[in-house]
């Protein structure tokens, strides 16, 4: 029986990745966990009833955001966070940094990069444009030393190939049962009179010119997802129009409710959009973002975000009940079953699983 051992960029927040990192601690009991970062008690579940080794980044970081404030130290952090010589496998779960987690070089590692972070946030300090692209460089260099690489879609698998030994492909996943096509019903109920807006990677630019024209064509909007660095517009007290990241109890029948999902975002992964569909309401992009434009007959790409204003406002209070379930079950490939199926097909030859 193999040797093996879980790394990760971080266990300070809990996010979508955690939800995949879990499930690989599902899939291979005991194994220890290596990460550049970690806050005791901070993502309750069953990662915090393993052996977590971390970096002395710990004491500086308490969100996920905070390691690119200290950029310059992540490689050296990373060296420092040694990997024993008896471990036969190390498989990674990365947003782009974990795989430079020092390991031995009989060590095989397998690196499962479901999002490259690092490069989809803009540096907002000095310091940080100074060291992003010395970090991106060593990112790199330190991905193309893994021994098998695994992606989450077709475009990453040919960019890598040619760069690391052995390139596969593993569509990441979110809880489509925890996001239901609600009874007619109670779709009936649901005003759609709000459009939702996808926080994640939306610039305070962007973010400033939606609001200008949601107001200006007086449509309602709510941003969900992380929003910390939309902050400066935010108003005092609780604003309501920043939903936040909430719990999938939460955050099904707002999706359901609204009119549809507005997704800029450059993120590898779409779980609001995937979880908006799947509630059987569409999702509004430009037709830029090619990745979404695959997703499903539930997303609309436009040319311009006027565009996107017109098609809103046209279609407030709209049901579409005549499309509701076929997009609900286009989006049902994403299932966390299907996804561990997958790494156990991957994994069945290597001796990891018991």
């Amino acid at each position: 029986m193999s040797k093996v051992v879980l790394t990760c960029d971080q266990l300070v927040e809990r996010n979508w990745s955690t939800a995949i990192f879990e499930t690989f601690l599902d899939l291979i009991e005991d194994a220890e966990i290596f990460t550049l970062v970690h806050r005791p008690k901070a993502i309750l579940g069953p990662a915090e009833l393993r052996k977590i080794h971390s970096s002395y980044l710990s004491k500086f970081v308490e969100k996920e955001n905070d390691l690119f404030k200290w950029s310059f130290l992540i490689p050296g952090a990373a060296k420092n966070l040694h990997i024993s010589c008896t471990v036969d496998t190390v498989i990674n779960i990365s947003r782009g940094l974990s795989q430079g987690i020092k390991r031995c070089d009989k060590s095989k590692q397998i690196t499962y990069l479901i999002d490259e972070l690092p490069w989809t946030l803009k540096p907002l300090l000095l310091r940080d444009r100074l060291f992003r692209s010395r970090l991106k460089k060593w990112a790199k260099d330190q991905l193309c030393g893994v021994d098998e690489l695994w992606v989450t879609n077709q475009e990453q698998k040919e960019l890598f190939q040619g760069l690391v030994p052995k390139v596969e492909v593993l569509a990441p996943f979110f809880k489509t049962h925890e996001y239901p096509l609600f009874p007619k019903s109670q779709r009936e109920l649901f005003p759609h009179d709000f459009v939702a807006i996808e926080a994640t990677d939306l610039s305070l630019e962007k973010a400033q010119n939606l609001i200008d024209k949601l107001e200006s064509s007086h449509i309602k909007y709510r941003f969900v997802g992380f929003d910390d660095h939309l902050s400066t517009l935010k108003r005092e007290g609780e604003d309501t129009r920043f939903y936040g990241p909430r719990c999938a109890g939460e955050m099904a029948p707002m999706l359901a409710a609204s009119i549809a999902l507005i997704d800029f975002s450059s993120s590898s992964f779409h779980e609001n959009a995937l979880a908006t569909l799947a509630t059987g309401r569409p999702v509004l992009t430009l037709k830029s973002l090619s990745k979404l434009e695959n997703l499903s007959s539930g997303v609309f790409s436009f040319e311009n975000l006027d565009k996107i204003i017109d098609w809103s406002k046209d279609h407030l209070g709209d049901k579409f009940h005549d499309h509701a379930l076929e997009w609900h079950k286009s989006v049902q490939g994403f299932s966390e079953v299907l996804f561990q199926k997958r790494v156990k097909e991957l994994l069945a030859d290597k001796n990891i699983l018991h």
